[in-house]
């Protein structure tokens, strides 16, 4: 009987999407351009850029929940109404339309959870992906997306709230890390390796001996004269 009620009538879909269709205009407009001038000009930009989407969702999940309550109160008041003209009098009416604008309530609200949970899970990915910084994101989808539910808040706003200061740690940590193992690998590159230096001369021959060693050559050239054979000779 009351099957019909659950459907979202088209005249609170527009005014749902009329206002939220403003508020995106809103922060179209109010958008911050980049100031060259400023060295974190990108971060702070992209700082900015944040906080503006954070507060669009925000007014998105205000004007849904006024939609959702205006919904159930049409609900109730439509219900009392048929009540009435079958010949209730008005306080049956209104308890038996308070009944069952309870039970329609509850099932928008789990069909609402359950549209809401999807959504946290496509989210929670996209923020995994999105940076490095949250990408243990998933083994906190649990806690994140009851965050989300409680607080009515972004997947990103609830890790921050979950997993913020350690997570900063340990990712400190992790850059630390890196930049100490990416910097020895420059200096083990550029340091050669230490090996021992060979003697220039292992047989020193002045300049007499080398005249002599010259002589025997030519003089016996298949005794196969060499300068360690000379200086061996020599040192007898």
């Amino acid at each position: 009987m009351f099957d019909e009620e659950i459907t979202t009538k088209e005249t609170t879909e527009e005014m749902a999407e009329e206002v939220i269709e403003e508020t995106a205009e809103e922060v179209v407009e109010e958008t911050p351009v980049e100031t060259k001038d400023n060295k974190n000009s990108l971060l702070e930009d992209l700082l900015k850029e944040r906080k503006k989407r954070q507060e669009y969702e925000r007014k998105v999940r205000e004007y849904e929940q006024r939609v959702f309550d205006d919904e159930i109160f049409k609900d109730r008041e439509r219900i009392k109404q048929q009540y009435l003209e079958d010949g209730f009098d008005d306080e049956t009416s209104t308890r038996i339309a308070e009944r069952e604008s309870d039970r329609i309530k509850k099932m928008k609200q789990e069909i609402n959870s359950m549209n809401t949970t999807m959504a946290a899970d496509n989210e929670i990915r996209e923020l995994v992906g999105s940076d490095e910084f949250y990408s243990d994101a998933e083994y906190y989808k649990k806690e994140i997306v009851e965050k989300m539910k409680s607080n009515k808040c972004d997947a990103e706003t609830a890790y921050m709230l979950i997993r913020g200061k350690e997570r900063r740690r340990e990712y400190q940590t992790t850059i630390e890390q890196r930049l100490l193992t990416k910097k020895e690998e420059v200096i083990s590159k550029q340091v050669p390796s230490s090996s021992p230096s060979k003697p220039s001369n292992l047989y020193p021959l002045d300049d007499s001996d080398k005249k002599a060693l010259k002589n025997l050559q030519k003089a016996d050239p298949k005794g196969k004269w060499t300068e360690e054979k000379f200086y061996k000779i020599k040192r007898r």
